[in-house]
């Protein structure tokens, strides 16, 4: 607006000196009055260029050059490691699972150009979580009987968009979609995708089991429930975690009462987004129990290569008869009861005693995922204990339920336990080493383009890409680059005593570095 203003003075007054002028004859007077107009008229259509202030910062900027280091002679020491090398993790193999669920999960991935199995498998699981929901519980103790568990349970994989985590996770839940087809139309379909919160409640009422939450890519919802307006909706889904009665008043509608809601999640995330998610929580921003939660967390290796091959039908079919069967299990409001066997509950109770030894002895981050794997290794026994089941039923007789989870299944539920335990370490020794924030992200790509060194911030920021246009977000990637020894600052006092900051880049980062 002062634009267009100073341009449209400017050009009035030159015009109409310039028509007197020449009514008066005095045209080459006229002329030569024209150049300081013309310049007054350039400056109003470059009002933010400032040029006098550019003049006295050139001279500083000389003034300071005489007195900078030259780049040559500064020291500088190796550089870092750009990403930290992958902690080692536990594989999956068919120790893990019941014979079906590994032979299904094993030709899944397989045929994915050989994607990890630990992907399908956690699918599957997850799926038959969701399936049961609350209508089977176990409870762990011999004498307590307070402490039930429901099996619902939160499952993200991790990796890069090549890693095949999509149809590796679609593979895990084909079950449950082959089951709703194959059943009355409206039956079990407990499965959301994109669904605001009061849709969210609504298919939870109508689905007394419980619900699932399915994204392949679930960055966008963790990045949805960050927004300050969306507090319900977190709380809502860390309330399904957990289970219980939920109910949601509106005026403008009738309100819904939940019993007991229940909330099973099955997505897949990027590393990049994971450790936004990290840092938000420990920061103190989010640090509400939500990645807790998500307790079936796997970030395993990955080598692919090119596979064609034909389809275990019999490894689906065998699947779906096992879902099938045990959706007959339907009637949340009298949940069946599980405990372990005689033998089992030895072995509970002696890996519970000194898994609650171990828990004193690590820190504050490692007891808040470490405290909650006594709950996961029982709703995971009490889930292979019933696929154990289904698998030696035959179709001629009735599906008589055992209460009871054996010893093999607590097996593989400890197992499962020092599994996910493994990937937990490798999460969190990722984020810790590997702490470029996405700020520094966006320095790296910007030092490309600067070509002068030393440099300011003001090279960077004025005329930068988004999120990164702002001093203080040039500040915060900057200090993460001191900090790691690709930057080195220098500091200077300008003519009128204020404090300068002169950047230089260590001369292998732009050529060591991926950017």
């Amino acid at each position: 607006m002062m634009e267009a203003i100073l341009k449209s003075f400017y050009t009035f007054r030159f015009k109409s000196k310039l028509r007197k002028q020449e009514d008066a004859g005095e045209l080459d007077k006229a002329r030569e009055e024209e150049q300081p107009y013309a310049k007054n008229l350039e400056q109003a259509s470059h009002v933010k260029v400032e040029q006098p202030i550019q003049g006295i910062e050139k001279k500083q900027i000389e003034a300071d050059m005489d007195v900078l280091p030259n780049p040559e002679s500064l020291q500088w020491g190796p550089l870092p490691e750009q990403k930290p090398k992958l902690s080692p993790v536990e594989k999956l193999d068919e120790n893990y699972l019941t014979s079906s669920f590994f032979r299904y999960a094993k030709d899944q991935s397989h045929r994915f150009d050989n994607a990890p199995i630990e992907y399908v498998a956690i699918g599957l699981v997850v799926s038959l979580a969701s399936l049961l929901g609350n209508t089977v519980k176990i409870c762990p103790k011999r004498y307590d009987k307070t402490w039930s568990e429901s099996v619902n349970l939160w499952g993200v994989i991790v990796g890069s968009p090549s890693k095949k985590k999509t149809p590796s996770l679609k593979a895990g839940i084909a079950p449950l979609k082959d089951l709703k087809l194959r059943k009355e139309e409206g039956s079990f379909d407990f499965v959301i995708n994109d669904a605001t919160y009061e849709a969210a409640c609504i298919k939870a009422e109508v689905n007394p089991r419980g619900i699932l939450l399915f994204r392949d890519e679930i960055s966008a919802w963790l990045t949805m429930l960050e927004k300050p307006d969306k507090a319900q909706e977190r709380a809502f889904y860390l309330e399904g975690f957990s289970g219980g009665q939920y109910e949601q008043i509106r005026v403008t509608r009738d309100n819904v009462k939940i019993d007991n809601l229940t909330v099973s999640l099955l997505g897949g995330l990027q590393p990049s987004k994971l450790l936004l998610m990290l840092r938000s929580r420990n920061d103190g921003t989010n640090n509400d129990g939500l990645f807790e939660r998500f307790q079936l967390l796997v970030y395993p290796d990955h080598a692919s290569y090119y596979v064609d091959k034909t389809p275990d039908g019999d490894a689906a079919k065998k699947v779906n008869s096992i879902f099938t069967l045990l959706s007959e299990i339907s009637d949340p409001q009298s949940p069946i009861t599980f405990s372990f066997t005689e033998n089992a509950q030895v072995l509970w109770d002696s890996w519970a005693t000194d898994f609650k030894r171990k828990e004193v002895k690590l820190d504050e981050e490692q007891q808040t995922v470490w405290g909650k794997y006594p709950a996961l290794c029982a709703k995971l026994s009490l889930i292979f204990e019933l696929v154990q089941q289904a698998e030696s039923f035959e179709g001629c007789q009735n599906f008589n339920i055992r209460e009871e989870v054996n010893l093999e299944a607590l097996q593989m539920g400890i197992k499962w336990i020092e599994m996910l335990w493994s990937h937990n370490r490798r999460i969190h020794n990722y984020a810790h080493e590997y702490r470029h924030n996405d700020k520094t992200e966006l320095l790296l790509r910007k030092l490309k383009t600067i070509q002068h060194e030393p440099f300011t911030g003001r090279d960077v920021y004025r005329g930068g890409p988004r999120g990164l246009r702002y001093a203080s977000e040039f500040e915060k990637a900057a200090a993460e680059l001191v900090r790691l020894g690709c930057l080195k600052i220098v500091e200077s006092t300008t003519t009128n005593h204020k404090k300068k900051f002169w950047y230089y880049k260590h001369p292998e980062l732009l050529t060591k570095w991926v950017v």
